[in-house]
């Protein structure tokens, strides 16, 4: 029985020359083509990851952009409000605000630097081969700029509490019902 199986690759060969290398052919395909499928499907699926990332840092930078503006406007808030004390009343000490929002306008520059240099490095990051380091690195990067966003607003928020803290001692009339 098993000796009637060796003999059909033969007999095909005498009906049609190109027949065996037909089968040989399309026996060692599927193999090629699988791991034709797997290369594609990774490269498919790194082309996926990479433009995820692209997604995930536009967000990031819109967000981030977002807060500095509103951190500036908020120190120019401040400042303005320093003035107005200062120039209302000559014997309030308001150095200490005024260092707070010096470094906060330090750090704010430091992180719009750090966001400038992040933008122009990001196609690097995303360009690398394993996209999950990739990924790492741009949330590494959002890592340190939120670092500094969050010293600010607390360095912000410590200014406005010794500006109004300047005030508590200051009589206010309070209405009688």
């Amino acid at each position: 029985m098993f000796s009637s199986l060796l003999v059909i690759p033969v007999l095909l060969s005498l009906i049609s020359p190109g027949t065996s290398h037909r089968i040989a052919v399309s026996t060692a395909t599927p193999r090629g083509n699988v791991e034709l499928k797997r290369a594609t499907a990774t490269a498919r699926i790194s082309l996926i990851r990479r433009e995820r990332i692209r997604a995930h840092w536009a967000r990031m930078v819109t967000r981030i952009e977002a807060m500095i503006a509103r951190l500036e406007k908020l120190i120019g808030r401040i400042e303005r409000r320093i003035a107005v004390i200062e120039s209302s009343n000559e014997d309030l000490d308001t150095t200490q605000p005024q260092a707070d929002i010096a470094e906060a306008k330090a750090l704010l520059d430091e992180s719009q630097t750090s966001l400038q240099a992040a933008q122009d490095d990001i196609e690097a990051v995303i360009g690398n081969p394993d996209p999950k380091a990739a990924f790492k690195q741009v949330i590494d990067n959002i890592g340190g700029i939120k670092k500094n966003l969050v010293e600010i607003h607390r360095l912000l928020v410590q200014a406005i509490g010794d500006i109004k803290g300047l005030r508590v001692g200051t009589p206010t009339e309070t209405p009688t019902p």
